[in-house]
């Protein structure tokens, strides 16, 4: 686990600067050991020369404990990670798949296995250069060499290592099996170490009662006590975004389709241009050439519904958070839930509260499409300099003026990247929100899925991506301050 001497033969090149008295000897009092290679080393490395194959050998033999021995755990762990990811690969090729692909699998984690020792030699002087560096500025970072952090190295890979091999090999117990192995170990039946071990450590959390179904009926018998109490509440929404996308309908779908599909192209090419307005020449054109033309007026009736909800609910949620930084912290991680959960799971509540249908399915789109709206007006709003606020409060603006006529205006392109963004997320639920009856182009391709019918499930694919297309030009055009 030391450094071999074949380190210390790196050299200097012709037109290299030697490094000075000084930095050698806080080169030797960081390294404690090999100051000369390491010195040479980080030369090489702050005129950008190192070589494309430069190796450090020692990180190459001893893997990880090298980054514990020298104190760089950000090493350390990349190593292990592959040092196990290929040792984990070799053991199930041997001992958990020989008949199948055991092969294919010990050959490719000898490959893991020997490219990540290799990636990471490759990259160890750079990570033990920046960790000079912190030392440089906070002697308190990790320097020279210690047994101590060598010894911790040793019981994380042990404590880790042998577990995670081990799991490789074998085939982890089902929940179900370890409940029926637990009631026969209250008989007082034999069972095997292996077995007991398994279900412990490698299976399932060991638990002994099903606790899912019981929370899973308790959430289930509130959200009916909810259904049943807020009905009013629930019908009223409806009927607002049932209203909204009436009126969305009449304009989309009930205007005859040479006077849509003209205004659309006008729309296009006051806002972004010739070029833009071509493009949704075209790509009206084969919206009605393929027979899409109502489901996608009745898609972008939907997608306006959701977009001027998240609007109206986004900007403001967006100008109080900007100006409430506690606010601001509370409604952070529920944006980021918002954003995470997977978008199948914003129908649970719809469906739940709503029933099927359009509203819910807009419903849903605005759970999925808000944070973008949110974040977006946070951003503009706190960007806006300190500088101009100032200056118009010093010119007698009152608080409401300062927001409507200087926030708001400075802040108006990062709004306006909001509403792209919240209509490209719209339209990306389309497809999921097909699945609760919201009809659009979503259901032409889910028809496709279901019935296997490939063609028509890209032509549909097609004409929501021309959709999106259009709406993203059109918006990005609106932004431009100038448009001829």
């Amino acid at each position: 686990m030391t450094d071999t001497p074949a380190d210390t033969e790196l050299g200097l090149e012709a037109g290299d600067v030697a490094p000075s008295v000084q930095e050698r000897k806080l080169v030797s009092e960081f390294a404690a050991d090999k100051a000369d290679y390491y010195s040479d080393t980080f030369v090489h490395l702050q005129q950008n020369r190192l070589s494309a194959t430069h190796i450090n050998r020692s990180a190459l033999i001893a893997g990880p404990f090298w980054g514990a021995r020298r104190g760089n755990w950000t090493h350390f762990w990349i190593a292990l990670l592959l040092d196990i990811s290929g040792l984990m690969l070799m053991a199930r090729g041997l001992f958990a798949d020989p008949d199948k692909s055991g092969e294919f699998n010990l050959l490719w984690g000898i490959g893991v296995f020997i490219c990540g020792r290799l990636l990471t030699a490759r990259f160890a002087d750079q990570l033990y250069y920046k960790q000079y560096q912190n030392w440089r500025i906070n002697r308190a970072v990790n320097a020279g060499i210690s047994s101590a952090r060598v010894q911790m190295g040793i019981a994380l890979i042990l404590a880790i290592g042998p577990m995670l091999i081990y799991r490789a090999t074998q085939i982890a117990p089902t929940l179900r099996e370890c409940r029926r192995m637990w009631r026969a170990m209250g008989r007082g039946d034999e069972v095997g170490a292996v077995d007991r071990f398994n279900c412990w450590v490698i299976g399932e959390v060991p638990i002994g009662k099903n606790i899912q179904q019981p929370v899973a009926g308790g959430i289930n018998d509130l959200i009916d006590w909810m259904t049943i109490t807020f009905v009013t509440f629930f019908d009223a929404i409806t009927i607002g975004i049932r209203g909204v996308l009436n009126l969305l309908e009449l304009i989309f779908v009930g205007t005859p389709w040479p006077v849509m599909a003209f205004m659309l192209v006008l729309i296009a090419w006051r806002t972004a241009g010739k070029n833009v307005a071509i493009f949704t020449a075209l790509a009206l054109f084969y919206l009605g050439m393929f027979g899409f033309w109502q489901k996608a007026m009745s898609t972008l009736s939907l997608v306006g519904a959701a977009t001027l909800i998240c609007v109206l609910l986004g900007v403001p949620i967006g100008i109080w958070c900007a100006k409430s930084p506690r606010i601001y912290a509370f409604i952070r991680p529920v944006l980021d839930i918002m954003q995470t959960l997977p978008s199948f799971v914003y129908l649970i509540p719809a469906i739940a509260f709503f029933g099927v249908g359009k509203p819910p399915g807009i419903l849903a789109t605005v759970i999925f499409a808000l944070p973008p709206m949110v974040r977006l007006t946070v951003l503009g709003i706190t960007q806006v300099p300190e500088s101009v606020k100032e200056a118009a409060l010093a010119f007698g603006a009152t608080p409401r003026q300062l927001l409507w006529k200087v926030e708001l205006p400075l802040a108006v392109t990062s709004i306006m990247t909001g509403i792209n963004q919240t209509i490209m997320m719209s339209l990306s639920m389309v497809v999921v929100a097909a699945l609760i009856a919201a009809k659009g182009l979503g259901e032409d391709v889910l028809f496709a899925l279901q019935h296997v019918e490939h063609g028509l499930g890209l032509l549909a694919g097609a004409a929501i991506a021309l959709c999106a297309m259009i709406m993203d030009r059109i918006v990005q055009g609106a932004r431009k301050p100038d448009n001829s």
